[in-house]
């Protein structure tokens, strides 16, 4: 079975973690037999424009035994211009596509990753092409409301174009389903790479007690909200730290909060971790701790549970799906008092939980084997 990928965004060399779970699920494919190749419109920021530069342009190789295309170039779309991010990706979308065609002839399935443009540009492609399309989303822009009207009805009409639509959580779900009321969507994980994420043993941990968060730095990360149920619960306390992973906007404000605070050191910024590094802060962690105001999945989590390590997370969309009585806590957004609670709570119990227990519950849930399974089912559904 041949399938063409399209995924919205996905590694560079400048940002490995971006879109890591389509690179991550078009392994697993190649794993299971299944022809799998990613076309990609990698668009650099104009604000590094060179009139001659030789990186442009369309490259082809093999990456991490996937068959990769690109098409590399600057990104040109202006802003104010309605869908010229999308009508640009299609356009180089369709470079490579042809190219693909020419030397293999046409795919079995074209599988997307979210609308905004991956999805947009292969409903067009699938459409003239005749060709059946699946659609995964995982955007959480809908739900945090960053779409413009005109993009909400780009949703709409891609989900309703897709031969299958698959969600990665229940909540975001519910979200796709209120634009196409009555359209059948699966709800499918996403695959997670835990090949590095092994199970912990007691001498991983330091004589503290280490909280570890890692996200983008962004202000829907709630890791303001993280560092001041953090300083209400633990200002003082020597034997406790916090370490948070992860770079964005964000990070100058949180290092002078931890300073107001006065927990600063107690409160370390490691910046941008790769899989290794992430790997090793989650078995040094005696928990692992996220305070989003919105998520769709989270991945993190499941990184976390598959080190031996408990979870605290927050109601807010993806963690639902994920967390339980059994391996963490969950706890309102935005809420300080019961975040501290649980930081507290944890430090205490967080040696009730089973490590070997905590990695079998997520690899049985959310294990490649699984997840990869039901993508495969999908696409025989299609044919």
């Amino acid at each position: 079975m041949k399938v063409l990928i399209f995924p919205s965004w996905y590694p560079t060399p400048d940002s490995p973690i971006n879109g890591i779970f389509f690179k991550e699920q078009a392994k697993s494919l190649v794993r299971k037999q299944i022809d799998a190749t990613v076309l990609y419109s990698e668009a650099w920021s104009i604000k590094g424009f060179k009139l001659f530069d030789p990186n442009r342009g369309t490259a082809v190789q093999v990456e991490d035994q996937v068959p990769t295309y690109r098409y590399k170039d600057y990104n040109y779309a202006l802003n104010f211009i309605q869908n010229a991010a999308g009508k640009q990706y299609l356009k180089r979308i369709k470079k490579l596509y042809l190219q693909y065609k020419n030397q293999y002839g046409k795919p079995d399935i074209i599988h997307a990753h979210s609308v905004l443009w991956g999805g947009w540009a292969a409903s067009k492609i699938a459409k003239e092409e005749g060709i059946p399309f699946v659609l995964t989303e995982h955007s959480s822009s809908l739900g945090r409301g960053l779409l413009s009207d005109s993009q909400i009805n780009e949703l709409r009409q891609v989900y309703q174009a897709a031969d299958k639509l698959i969600a990665v959580s229940p909540s975001l779900k519910i979200l796709m389903q209120s634009l196409v009321p009555g359209k059948a969507i699966s709800i499918i994980p996403n695959i997670v790479d835990l090949s590095h994420f092994t199970l912990k043993s007691p001498k991983d941990l330091t004589g503290k007690f280490r909280f570890f968060s890692l996200a983008f730095l962004n202000k829907n990360k709630g890791m303001d909200i993280l560092i001041e149920a953090f300083a209400k619960s633990f200002k003082g306390n020597k034997k406790v730290e916090l370490i948070i992973g992860g770079k964005g906007q964000e990070k100058e404000n949180l290092m002078q909060l931890t300073e107001n605070l006065g927990v600063s050191d107690m409160v370390h910024f490691r910046g941008e971790l790769d899989r290794v590094k992430t790997a090793e802060e989650m078995k040094k962690a005696n928990a692992f701790v996220l305070a989003s105001r919105y998520e769709t999945f989270g991945v993190v989590y499941i990184e976390a549970l598959a080190s031996g390590t408990p979870v605290i997370g927050t109601k807010c969309g993806g963690p639902e799906m994920i967390i339980d009585s059994s391996n963490g806590l969950l706890v309102d957004i935005d809420d300080v008092a019961q975040l501290s609670e649980a930081l507290r709570y944890m430090e205490r119990q967080a040696k009730e939980y089973n490590p070997s227990e905590l990695r079998e519950n997520c690899l049985n849930r959310f294990g490649e084997q699984i997840v990869v399974s039901e993508i495969i089912k999908i696409y025989e559904e299609c044919r």
